[in-house]
């Protein structure tokens, strides 16, 4: 995957512009007057322009990789009948060797640089094809648009290989929309989400001409910057021929202001216009709270019963309210989950009472095809919704592709001497470590099937589901052994994520839901599990997943329907066994150590906010500004002691200090928040010693001990390190017999 860059590392960049990373965008029109035409048709002119661009110019764009020590991943266009490859400056740096492109249609061909310049905001590379045997090929090609050709506010699509939903088997790249919300020099700024892969992609405008080259995406998804096409054309001869005197990099650094939302897909005004067409969708949208926070949404699917994201309502509801919209007032109810769906992470709430108080208006389902460009609308909840397009005609994520997203034992494997599998490392947090499995233990059979190799075993589990039980029966030394135990969640430590430049939570589960639709909607988390709609205002599927800075996971009704049909063939007791296979128990490590993630946490409050600025896009913990908030996890531990309790958070000096206490059971350690350098800056904290008398299943909780005067701190993970006790220490010293 090409990794996205960051201004904050370049000399070069002048101050105060920290933004970005890489790629791809489309943009709207002015606020709407008496005299425009109604948005629904707006709309629908710009989906025929988005649908008929994307057509035409995806056989243009190409997959550029690199191989070597460290490959990567990004993305290019085809610019001229010659086979010429415009490219983004930072993905051929260095002039790597084995490079080499792949069309949409399959074909690969291998390419060398001809010139690329990466320095200020000009970051361009130019590519030619290396024909095989000398024989020439016939690429399909894009044209470069005139310079100023743009406008502020103008719609541009993007199309590009963004490594969270580029498919291994399916050559073609992900389209996007957004607007231009500044124009300065070499800097093109959109809103459109791009993301890691999309480094290099085509910017195109409505006419199918390029108009800029992704280069560089900021903190939140609507903060891009590609390369404008004034600066293409300016730098093109040198990049032809680098012989060719090179324009000056400062006098094409530019200083785009992107602050105010007018004009862009985050208008309010061009909201509320939407929201107005969403109207009858929203009275089939409740929000699910767990006191006064909204964990997520659900869509009323007929009479009393609501579905919303399983893992998601598991995770982070106790004591579900189920709130509507009705008239202008709030109904309230309280909600019972009847079924699960694991396979779409789906659960069917009964709500008595909700037909009676509250009249859904009754949506026609589209069963019209979308196709990459397609245009949806996602209903809020104050009046106002979002436009987003669909990615690609179709998408299949498969969860072999995420594994994170699967069942998960939490056992590492090796074929025994004398049969069966021997446990050589059980996972803290999983299953296995729940269960009471052992490193050294012997598993012999898995639900009375006989496993002798680990490769029994993985097949085995690729058939299940989070929350299925299952039964090891096995050895320990002499002994006969046997475990019943509930496969769950992967712990988020042993997670490897998907690739994403973004500060936004993504959901756990995106993958393994069937057929599916790809939109660029920019959703908080707890927008999850609402119904989408078409122009027409016909109802096309549920929003199953953030999968990241690019990409919202739509499931076709179609399937949604079917499902609920098959609830009433399920087993109703595995209803509270399935929702506790998504809830993760914290255990110790061999070496006494129990790590408990902000992932892995239960939010008690209405201010924090999930965000993913820890390393390698670890979840965290935000905006932590109320001293009645907090954040829990469980624990199992299997006898006293004592426990070192340290927090790994990040918070700068200004801010620090407040006075913060972990609880662990009716144990007790009060401390400090301490500074680092800096928000994204986490280092570990020790706070003190707590003396745990209790076992068994026990409730830690970290919370602020009094009003914090701004954000407490963004909290990575809170460790629990076991430390001798004084009779250990006397055996050590020799002192016991």
């Amino acid at each position: 995957m090409n990794a996205a860059r960051s201004t904050t590392s370049r000399s070069s960049r002048p101050r105060g512009r920290r933004l970005l990373l890489l790629v791809a965008l489309l943009c709207t029109g002015s606020p709407a007057t008496a005299s425009d035409p109604p948005i629904a048709d707006r709309l629908r002119d710009i989906e025929t322009q988005v649908v008929d661009v994307v057509e035409r110019t995806m056989p243009s764009v190409v997959r550029v990789t690199t191989a070597g020590r460290v490959g990567t991943s990004a993305t290019g266009v085809v610019f001229d009948r010659s086979g010429l490859v415009l490219t983004a400056g930072h993905v051929v740096e260095g002039d790597p060797r084995r490079l080499s492109i792949e069309l949409p249609d399959g074909r690969r061909f291998r390419a060398r640089v001809v010139s690329s310049v990466f320095d200020g905001d000009v970051d361009l590379g130019v590519l030619d094809v290396i024909e095989p045997d000398d024989e020439p090929v016939d690429l399909p090609w894009s044209p470069l648009a005139p310079a100023d050709s743009l406008e502020r506010t103008d719609w541009v699509v993007v199309l590009g290989h963004a490594a969270s939903i580029e498919s291994a088997a399916d050559p073609a790249p992900a389209a996007r929309i957004g607007r231009v919300i500044g124009l300065d020099r070499a800097e093109l700024a959109l809103d459109g989400p791009i993301d890691a892969g999309d480094s290099g992609g085509p910017v195109f405008d409505l006419e199918g001409r390029i108009v800029g080259i992704a280069s560089r995406c900021g903190h939140l998804a609507w903060q891009n910057l590609a390369t404008s096409i004034e600066a293409i054309r300016a730098w093109m001869p040198h990049l032809m021929d680098p012989g060719t005197p090179r324009p000056s990099v400062e006098a094409w650094n530019g200083r785009t202001t992107r602050r105010s939302p007018a004009g862009s897909r985050r208008d309010p005004s061009f909201l509320r216009e939407i929201g107005a067409l969403a109207a009858p969708a929203t009275t089939r949208m409740v929000e699910i709270r767990e006191n006064d926070r909204v964990v997520c949404r659900g869509t009323i699917v007929d009479g009393d019963r609501v579905v919303t994201k399983a893992s998601q309502y598991a995770r982070h509801v106790r004591t579900p309210r189920l709130v509507v919209r009705s008239d202008g007032d709030e109904l309230e109810f309280q909600a019972t989950p009847v079924a699960v769906v694991p396979e779409l992470d789906l659960v069917v709430l009964s709500v008595p009472g909700l037909s009676r108080r509250h009249a859904a208006r009754p949506l026609e389902r589209s069963d019209a095809v979308l196709r990459a460009g397609s245009m949806l609308v996602l209903p809020g909840d104050d009046g106002t919704a979002s436009v987003a397009v669909v990615a690609r005609d179709r998408d299949e994520l498969s969860s072999d592709r995420t594994p994170d997203d699967r069942p998960f034992l939490g056992v590492g494997t090796s074929s025994a001497r004398d049969g069966g599998l021997r446990v050589d490392r059980v996972v803290p947090n999983s299953a296995a470590a729940l269960s009471g499995l052992r490193p050294g233990d012997t598993i012999d059979s898995v639900d009375d099937r006989p496993v002798r190799r680990t490769r029994d075993l993985v097949d085995l589990l690729a058939d299940l589901e989070i929350g299925d039980p299952i039964r090891i029966e096995g050895r320990r030394g002499e002994d006969g052994i046997g475990f019943q135990l509930v496969l769950g969640i992967r712990p988020d430590a042993t997670r490897r994520g998907i690739p994403s430049n973004t500060s936004l939570g993504t959901s756990r589960l995106s993958s393994g839901l069937g057929t599916v639709h790809l939109v660029d909607a920019d959703m908080p988390l707890e927008t999850i599990g609402s119904p989408v709609i078409d122009l027409d205002g016909r109802l096309v599927g549920w929003l199953a997943a953030r999968r990241s800075r690019t990409s919202m996971v739509v499931v076709p009704w179609s399937t949604v329907e079917d499902a609920i049909d098959d609830v009433a063939a399920r087993e109703p007791s595995s209803v509270d066994r399935r929702l506790c296979g998504y809830r993760v128990v914290a255990t110790a490590d061999d070496d006494g150590l129990v790590r408990l993630d902000a992932e892995d946490a239960f939010p008690d409050g209405d201010a924090l906010r999930r965000e993913r600025l820890g390393a390698d896009g670890r979840t965290t913990w935000g905006s932590w500004t109320d001293v009645d908030d907090a954040l829990e996890w469980s624990v199992e531990l299997d006898r006293p002691g004592r426990w070192l309790v340290r927090l790994v958070t990040a918070c700068p000096r200004r801010e620090a200090g407040t006075p913060i206490r972990v609880g662990i059971g009716d144990a007790i350690v009060d401390g400090r928040i301490e500074a680092t350098d800096a928000w994204n800056d986490f280092q570990p904290a020790d706070l003190g010693v707590a003396t745990i008398e209790e076992t068994g299943r026990l409730v830690v909780r970290v919370e602020p001990r009094a009003n914090p005067r701004g954000a407490v701190a963004n909290l990575l993970r809170v460790e629990l390190q076991r430390l001798p006790d004084a009779e250990d220490d006397a055996k050590d010293d020799g002192m016991v017999e």
